[in-house]
């Protein structure tokens, strides 16, 4: 089930699904297996939305891999996008 952008989420852990055009976010709640959808947004718009809706119990970033489970050549822009914000 997704939770409803206007819903607390603060103390939850974020997932962020880094892309070219839009950045997928997902929540889960700190005794959760496994995150839910969120929201999508714009890049630019990504580090307000976290501060609008945080803190967050922990932050992670996905690294794109391909089906064989080595790394694309996308992972290095996302680890940089990682240390910078």
């Amino acid at each position: 089930m997704t939770k409803p952008v206007g819903e607390s989420v603060s103390g939850y852990y974020l997932g962020i699904d880094v892309g070219t055009k839009r950045v997928g976010l997902a929540v889960a709640e700190p005794d959760a297996r496994v995150a839910r959808p969120w929201q999508t947004v714009a890049p630019s718009q990504l580090v307000a939305t976290i501060q609008e809706h945080g803190p967050f119990a922990a932050i992670v970033v996905g690294l794109p891999r391909n089906l064989a489970g080595s790394d694309t050549p996308k992972p290095w822009r996302f680890a940089a996008f990682a240390t910078i914000h």
